[in-house]
């Protein structure tokens, strides 16, 4: 191990010690006497990475503005990571800086943001934008996250929204009330389910 690493060792059947390990920049190393997994790190690495729990937390406890200065001091060292540009963004929005926080999610996602990050962002991003008064963009952004994240009912919700904003009324409720009958709990609303979901789409129709 070089003196300038960090060296930790895992039992194989404690997974989540070992998530815990990864999220603070430790990488998995190689495997000691068949069960014991060893993960290293940089010492600046882990030093960034304790940083960036931090600030996470501390927006988490409702302490945004500290938040937000942590990470506009990670951004200073570190411009180009995504994670940290979409925290910056989210910790923004919280703030009520939605102006602010949307060139953040746009380099994010720009950069190669991936899984969970990703969905967020483009929900954070396309959310943003309606607020904004830029419908059309958040239509098209959230359009495009409902394809590459199709089990994700959050973006159908918020594409409705932005299609109401653009008066497009029909195609918003019907998407809401598909949703509502397919994800629904309640007893009465799955009673009528089958009849929710077929009228969805002819809310204008008159019936002779």
């Amino acid at each position: 191990m070089k003196l300038d690493e960090i060296e930790a060792h895992v039992e194989q059947d404690h997974p989540r010690s070992q998530k815990v390990l990864k999220r603070l920049g430790f990488r998995e190393y190689r495997l000691k006497d068949g069960h014991l997994i060893i993960f290293r790190a940089g010492k600046e690495d882990f030093a960034g990475r304790r940083t960036f729990e931090n600030a996470v937390a501390l927006r988490q406890s409702g302490k945004a503005e500290k938040s937000r200065e942590i990470w506009l001091s990670l951004l200073a060292d570190r411009p180009e990571h995504p994670e940290i540009l979409y925290q910056t963004a989210w910790t923004h929005d919280v703030l009520g800086l939605e102006k602010e926080a949307v060139p953040y999610y746009e380099k994010a996602i720009s950069l190669g943001l991936q899984g969970e990050e990703l969905a967020g962002a483009m929900l954070g991003l396309g959310s943003t934008y309606r607020t904004l008064g830029r419908y059309e963009d958040a239509k098209d952004l959230l359009k495009q996250a409902m394809e590459r994240f199709p089990a994700r009912r959050e973006f159908s919700v918020f594409y409705a929204m932005a299609l109401y904003n653009l008066g497009e009324h029909a195609a918003a409720m019907e998407m809401l009330l598909g949703q509502l009958a397919e994800t629904s709990s309640d007893s009465g609303i799955q009673s009528y389910r089958k009849a929710i979901a077929f009228y969805a789409d002819k809310l204008d129709r008159v019936w002779d």
